[in-house]
């Protein structure tokens, strides 16, 4: 009896819905790090927590707004949803 062979598939990327999950997890995971790092430090500049908070803020509303999109919704994201994630994304590293 032989092994089946895997049907060979010309994707390198896992699905949209897979990759967008990936997304929203590792946005947390840097706005949870953007909230922790400032607390952690002894001495901190004035004017950084009225940055920090905003962004975290920002962080958590689009990944909220995406999940409860994508997966409550069972919607399928548009160009322009990408768009407004990416930017949401740039946003938050540059905080960094």
């Amino acid at each position: 009896m032989t092994t089946p062979v895997p049907p060979v598939t010309d994707r390198a990327l896992p699905a949209q819905k897979t990759l967008l999950g990936w997304v929203f997890g590792a946005r947390v995971l840097v706005a949870i790090t953007t909230l922790l790092l400032p607390s952690l430090a002894w001495v901190t500049a004035s004017g950084e927590g009225a940055v920090v908070i905003p962004g975290v803020f920002l962080a958590a509303a689009l990944t909220a707004y995406g999940y409860w999109y994508i997966w409550r919704r069972h919607r399928r994201p548009g160009q322009l949803f990408l768009l407004f994630q990416a930017l949401g994304d740039v946003a938050l590293v540059t905080l960094l």
